[in-house]
């Protein structure tokens, strides 16, 4: 909902209030917003202090315990077996049903969450490509490459990126659409330092002020 966030310094229970907060812009009803907060103080209040990445190395190492397979779960996987647990405690009455507080969705796009450690991983393998730079700062943003790609260096901050326009084919060619695909597109992201310190020292092009210039200063197909 176009809530910015800083990955490396959220905490798990702020994720938790933001949630709320979100519920209550819907309009839920107060008794409704007190039972979803009861259910995040009492089943998660030890994960409070987490950031997203501890969050999820915990859960992971949750799931391992009860995984035949011995092996880390997926983001959807997580999704799945989380709300199995919850149907199987509200068949046995071992928490209450709630009107109007949904099971969890399961969601096919859940975004996966690195830690520092695996997107330094990720970087290497992308150091192989022409484009690297560009995939750098894929993997630290998860934004669009249309959106990369039209990014100036006006966009870039010390640890953010300003996204307002993207990239979009028109017939056989490539143009500038100077507004985000969606509302919630007009955004900025923050990036990990080691990966946005080294965007913001790439040469700059002599006649572009493109981030990824051609070699010509146009924009990259």
């Amino acid at each position: 909902k176009g809530v910015n966030i800083i990955p490396s310094k959220i905490t798990f229970g702020k994720l938790a209030a933001e949630f709320l907060l979100l519920k209550k812009a819907l309009k839920r009803s107060p008794t409704t917003l007190d039972k979803y907060a009861s259910i995040v103080k009492n089943h998660l209040g030890e994960w409070d202090d987490l950031r997203p990445s501890e969050a999820a190395e915990k859960a992971q190492s949750l799931l391992m315990r009860v995984s035949l397979a011995r092996k880390p779960a997926t983001a959807h996987e997580v999704w799945q077996i989380a709300r199995q647990i919850f149907e199987m405690a509200l068949d046995r009455d071992l928490i209450r049903r709630i009107p109007k507080v949904q099971l969890p969705t399961i969601e096919s796009r859940v975004p996966d969450l690195y830690t520092p450690d695996q997107l330094r991983d990720l970087v290497a393998v992308a150091n192989k490509s022409n484009y690297a730079p560009v995939l750098w700062l894929e993997i630290g943003s998860g934004a669009r490459i249309g959106e990369l790609l039209a990014l100036t260096h006006k966009d870039l901050g010390k640890d953010y990126i300003v996204i307002n326009k993207g990239l979009i084919r028109d017939g056989g060619k490539v143009v500038l659409k100077p507004s985000p695909k969606t509302e919630a597109g007009d955004r900025k992201i923050y990036v990990p330092d080691f990966i946005m310190g080294a965007i913001n020292t790439l040469p700059r092009h002599k006649k572009s002020n493109l981030v990824f210039p051609s070699e010509n200063g146009t924009y990259i197909s």
